[in-house]
């Protein structure tokens, strides 16, 4: 039984070096050079007079890019945005309008690029929140094993990116308060949040 917790383990740990690895590679072609040897040139820009949820959904991100990278991803605002080349911004999609949003459902969430722009965006009070984690967890390689532990955030001295365009449906239309834990996504890989 020992073994078969060890083997276990041992593949858990492999599969995300894995997917760190992935994420790391050079992609050619009108890629997004997101971390350049520990540094970045992308700014995140914040959406105007944003919400709780969008203001963690911020910290969220910047936070780990941080930590992935030891690169600080400055946050500046909406009307800031066009002084800065590249931009990673949150809770608008690449019209600059709610457009996007028409065609999606509530809670819904996409991470798309255009030119050497990332937007994450979403609809519904928590579709940002899941852009930003999506975005974390399938182009950065971030995992969330528990809401108990801190997420894994893999090391990025180099992180290129093809051009994105991912779309998330919602599995569930609500997000549910269990004791001091919030689940913040239908899919067991988390995140969640613990409530104080």
């Amino acid at each position: 039984m020992k073994r078969l917790i060890v083997l276990c383990v041992m593949v858990l740990f492999l599969g995300m070096e894995g997917s760190a690895q992935e994420a790391e590679k050079v992609r050619p072609g009108g890629e997004l050079a997101l971390i350049n040897g520990g540094k970045t040139e992308y700014v995140v820009v914040t959406p105007d007079n944003p919400g709780d949820v969008d203001a963690f959904a911020i910290k969220e991100l910047t936070s780990a890019l941080m930590e992935a990278s030891g690169a600080d991803f400055k946050s500046v605002s909406n009307t800031d945005a066009a002084k800065y080349a590249k931009r990673i911004f949150v809770g608008v999609g690449p019209s600059g309008t709610s457009r996007e949003l028409d065609a999606m459902q509530d809670q819904d969430s996409a991470c798309e690029s255009s030119g050497a722009d990332v937007y994450l965006y979403g609809k519904g009070i928590h579709g940002n929140l899941y852009a930003v984690y999506d975005f974390l967890e399938w182009h950065v390689g971030c995992r969330w094993f528990s809401a108990f532990a801190k997420p894994h955030i893999p090391k990025h001295e180099q992180l290129r990116l093809a051009p994105l365009k991912k779309d998330d449906t919602a599995r569930f239309q609500i997000s549910f308060p269990v004791g001091r834990i919030v689940f913040l996504s239908s899919e067991p890989r988390g995140p969640f949040i613990s409530l104080p």
